[in-house]
């Protein structure tokens, strides 16, 4: 720790030294100041959690209760990412890795008395589990080894993020082809599932909630409507088809051709159901009509 200048002349600066390995935190620079407990929870994280590696049974620590118990109150009260604080109008920034705290306000958190805090501290920087850069206010504790035990996590997440993204990517691309495939199967064209432009306007419609049905039903209302003018057969087209402004309108349009289809149907069902019933009756009355005109013939 080096401090330079005097209470007489310019503000005195704490240059704090993080330890020296590739996953130390960078240097911090702060102005000191009174840090009292309301101003140090400001510091302390309250949400998120930490690792503890299986490599800490085979730790000395683990056999000094107080000493575990200061070491993990290190790992939980350490910032995982920077953070940026100010004391009396000057700026802290706390990397990953690193916290701020003082005597008073550890004791209180873990029922210590005296210097009990300080002296554990002492022992985890001497087994080189953490650094510790003080002033007679409060100290700068950096996790030495943080990055590789703590971190180690967020790039796995990174990778899940990355490969569920492009899981994702090719069910798209399932879809876009399965659409595609479709239009030119109903238009006899050959559209490439490959287009950039064609695959973000399907995209995109399947980003608002349409589904694969819904672009079947708007290629066939419009084929419906444009397969025998010659001068819109040109429209029948992914640009065209799949607009923004425009697939809303023919999906509604198909759907209401579709449901007065459907009642038409239902109709037209319902019809051939009474025509059933009625040449069933006519049936019947017939063949009862045939019973009496065939009257037996009795011999004397």
């Amino acid at each position: 720790m080096e401090t330079k200048g005097s209470p007489n002349s310019s503000p005195t600066t704490l240059q704090v030294n993080p330890p020296n390995n590739r996953n130390a935190s960078k240097l911090v620079a702060l102005k000191p100041c009174s840090l009292s407990d309301r101003e140090l929870l400001q510091v302390f994280p309250r949400n998120g959690w930490i690792k503890l590696h299986r490599k800490l049974l085979e730790n000395p620590l683990v056999k000094d209760s107080r000493l575990l118990q200061v070491a993990v109150y290190c790992l939980l009260r350490a910032c995982h990412k920077q953070n940026r604080i100010l004391w009396n109008g000057q700026e802290i920034i706390l990397e990953p890795g690193q916290l701020v705290t003082g005597r008073t306000r550890a004791n209180a958190d873990l029922g210590l008395k005296g210097v009990m805090f300080d002296r554990k501290l002492k022992v985890l920087q001497n087994i080189g589990f953490l650094n510790r850069q003080m002033n007679n206010r409060f100290s700068i504790i950096t996790i030495i080894n943080w990055g590789k035990y703590q971190t180690g996590e967020e790039k796995r997440t990174a990778k899940r993020t990355t490969d569920e993204q492009q899981m994702n990517t090719n069910k798209n691309d399932k879809k876009v082809k399965e659409i595609i495939n479709y239009l030119n199967a109903r238009t006899g064209k050959n559209f490439s599932d490959h287009s950039r432009s064609t695959q973000r306007l399907i995209r995109a419609r399947f980003t608002e909630g349409y589904t694969i049905q819904d672009f079947k039903l708007v290629i066939d209302n419009r084929i419906g409507k444009w397969g025998k003018d010659e001068s819109m057969l040109e429209y029948l087209r992914p640009s065209t088809l799949f607009n923004m402004t425009k697939f809303e309108n023919y999906l509604v349009e198909g759907r209401k051709e579709n449901q007065e289809e459907s009642v038409h149907r239902e109709k037209q069902e319902q019809a051939e159901k009474e025509k059933g019933k009625y040449v069933k009756q006519a049936q019947k009355e017939l063949a009862e009509r045939s019973k009496k005109c065939r009257k037996p013939i009795h011999r004397n």
